[in-house]
């Protein structure tokens, strides 16, 4: 159902029921302003591809995990590259999608990051890290939605 002004407003008169109203305005809010799960990750996997990341793995991880859709994993060739990916994708999340991550984990130096947009969670690795803690073992039960090495 569309929510237009005129619906809204029929469904939220002055001091009564407000939750109709939050509903509204939330819904409405999110057709507008948000980009579907799946444009969202392309839009992170365009980012990382401008920023020469490798080794790009989009995972579907509803069947998985409650905490999260997809995970996307990628890697960086250096610490620098590693920084320069996670600050494009938060900005590139931001001015295109009006997404803001909820938390960004772990250092560059360490060799990973992680991005946690709620719906999508970012790993990025330095190719020994990516080895060694090795994710797509660890969920292989997930359906590969992209790859690109």
């Amino acid at each position: 159902m569309q929510w237009t002004a005129s619906r809204i407003a029929v469904h939220c008169p002055l001091f009564t029921n407000r939750l109709p109203c939050y509903n509204a305005l939330m819904q409405m809010t999110a057709e507008v302003t948000q980009l579907d799960t799946l444009e969202f990750a392309n839009l992170l996997v365009e980012t990382i591809l401008d920023k020469k990341g490798g080794d790009v793995l989009l995972l579907d991880m509803q069947e998985q995990v409650i905490f999260a859709d997809y995970f996307l994993l990628c890697n960086g060739q250096s610490n620098r590259q590693i920084k320069a990916l996670v600050n494009g994708m938060l900005e590139e999340a931001k001015q295109e999608a009006r997404e803001i991550a909820l938390s960004v984990e772990g250092d560059a130096d360490d060799g990973w990051m992680l991005i946690d947009f709620g719906a999508i969670v970012v790993h990025i690795f330095d190719p020994e890290k990516r080895e060694y803690y090795d994710l797509e073992e660890l969920w292989q039960d997930a359906r590969v939605v992209l790859r690109m090495q």
